[in-house]
């Protein structure tokens, strides 16, 4: 049985390490939502929705769960995350101003445009709008609270709520608040889910999951909630019992890396699709992007001092 713990403890070295390696996996992930299989008939279409969908529910849960054995406030929070964001989802903006001929475009509608890019509505970066609100939120509303909220929003999602082409689906932080709260719960009550029995849980309710969910491979499914639960924790176990350097190191990135890689991926995506190189074009856009944070890091070491490197999203 699980108890509470009364004094939330701190981490070991190997549990940093296993967090900061998941993240390294979580950040592949990402890659095969924004990179899918150009055949939607084909298993391969299925296999990436699939591994598309765990990555922003592991970030999620391990912001949760750091979140609960910190004491920052919602402002010592929320500067590195919201600092990087405008610095990198600016350039993004104007690589993707450029790329899409909008240079005759009136002021006022790329102002607009750019706002909507920087919270979300219509890019990437929602999954920044929605932590920022899970921040906030679970510091004066309930755990089980925002849990259930979140269960509820996810199961009227596609039918009763009201999204649309600005307040989206994924701008919506009760779709995906659960994750979050679900890691803050889980380090309140020192909930560890290494060793074989969770091994063995996860791999069998993974297959279960995948057998009972047909169609609608999204986050918009409650079927999302306990797979995402089940890679977790198999993923963890991974990481936790065979660990790597390079992981950790790519894991420390992986917040660049997020922030930067879209439009890199967009046009590997086109190239290796066109050219039938389908099956590689993952793997090359994550190590190019991996390639190009690694140096943008050492420059931004060069020039700035070591309390400044976090403004640029650097660990």
């Amino acid at each position: 049985m699980i108890q509470k713990s009364l004094n939330i403890k701190a981490l070991t070295q190997t549990e940093s390490n296993a967090i900061w390696a998941l993240k390294a996996v979580a950040i592949f992930t990402v890659f095969f939502a924004h990179m899918p299989w150009h055949d939607s008939n084909s298993i391969m279409y299925t296999v990436y929705q699939y591994m598309g969908i765990i990555g922003v529910p592991i970030f999620l849960y391990l912001s949760g769960y750091l979140a609960a054995g910190g004491a920052k406030t919602f402002i010592q929070q929320a500067k590195f995350i919201v600092v990087p964001t405008l610095i990198y989802g600016s350039i993004t903006f104007v690589i993707s101003f450029v790329i899409t001929d909008k240079l005759h475009t009136p002021p006022i509608t790329i102002l607009n445009d750019y706002i909507r890019w920087i919270v979300g509505s219509g890019s990437i970066y929602y999954f920044i709008t929605v932590l920022l609100f899970c921040h906030a939120s679970s510091k004066i509303i309930n755990d089980w609270i925002l849990v259930a909220l979140s269960i509820l929003s996810i199961f009227f999602s596609w039918n009763y709520l009201p999204h649309n082409e600005i307040f989206t689906r994924y701008l919506n932080p009760f779709n995906f608040i659960v994750y979050y709260s679900f890691g803050r719960i889980a380090r309140k009550y020192d909930f560890n889910p290494t060793g074989k029995y969770y091994i063995a849980g996860s791999i069998i309710a993974l297959i279960s999951i995948i057998a009972l969910w047909k169609d609608n491979h999204t986050y918009f499914n409650l079927y999302c909630i306990p797979f995402s639960a089940a890679s977790f924790i198999l993923l963890y176990n991974i990481v936790y019992f065979y660990n790597s350097a390079f992981l950790i190191k790519i894991g420390k990135i992986s917040f660049v890396i997020y922030l930067i890689h879209i439009q890199i991926a967009g046009i590997i995506n086109s190239l290796f699709t066109k050219f039938k190189l389908e099956h590689i074009k993952v793997f090359v856009a994550f190590f190019t992007v991996c390639a190009i944070v690694f140096i943008l890091q050492k420059i931004i070491n060069a020039f700035c001092c070591k309390d400044k490197v976090k403004y640029f999203g650097f660990r």
